[in-house]
């Protein structure tokens, strides 16, 4: 039998066909396994990537409420109906509250990110607002109308005002504080949502 003869016997081909398709096979069912590790890998980390934000925007909800209460206790010292000790406890599990979530956005999204350089500016308003409480200075009252208006340039709705006067309030500095800060925290979360990063492995 020559080489040509060689080359086309029907053994011949068939061992090279099954060899072929044996490199082959292999080759497309590790390339379909790795792409479906991949998808897994990136299905686990959008899951992951979910939980921590909701994570975040809980400990968010959480620094708010604390801080519409230091406001509130600041208000209730001008009336004599609280101390200025209690200003400072108020102010001091605030910042407890707020360093762990400032780690947590430092460790996700970088500090040269635009949710910590909010959220950064928020905490600069807490100490500002505890100084104020303790000391009423007109200086400092202009420092903190800055940071509310870097924060947002969003304007209250007339709905927002007649609810404020439906339930007897004043609108007053600390009142336009706070519907200020409810105004920017659902656009921080709003942000923290759609804002994507690296997952810690």
């Amino acid at each position: 039998m020559n080489l040509e003869e060689f080359l086309v016997h029907p053994l011949f081909l068939l061992v090279v066909g099954t060899i072929s398709s044996y490199f082959i096979g292999t080759k497309l069912t590790r390339r379909y396994q790795e792409q479906q590790k991949a998808r897994d890998i990136e299905r686990e980390d959008l899951h992951r990537s979910i939980q921590i934000k909701d994570g975040m925007i809980r400990q968010f909800s959480d620094v708010t409420v604390e801080f519409e209460q230091m406001i509130f206790t600041i208000q209730l010292a001008g009336l004599n109906k609280r101390t200025i000790e209690d200003v400072i406890s108020d102010f001091h599990k605030l910042q407890l509250t707020t360093t762990r979530l400032m780690l947590l956005i430092k460790l996700y999204f970088g500090e040269k990110s635009s949710i910590y350089n909010k959220f950064a500016k928020f905490g600069t308003l807490q100490y500002i607002l505890k100084n104020y409480g303790i000391n009423k200075k007109p200086e400092l009252e202009k420092e903190i109308q800055r940071l509310l208006n870097e924060l947002t340039q969003k304007e209250f709705s007339d709905v927002s005002e007649k609810y404020i006067q439906k339930m007897g309030l004043e609108s007053n500095f600390f009142t336009t504080i706070t519907k200020k800060i409810g105004l920017w925290g659902f656009d921080f979360s709003q942000e923290i949502l759609e804002t994507k990063f690296k997952i810690q492995k």
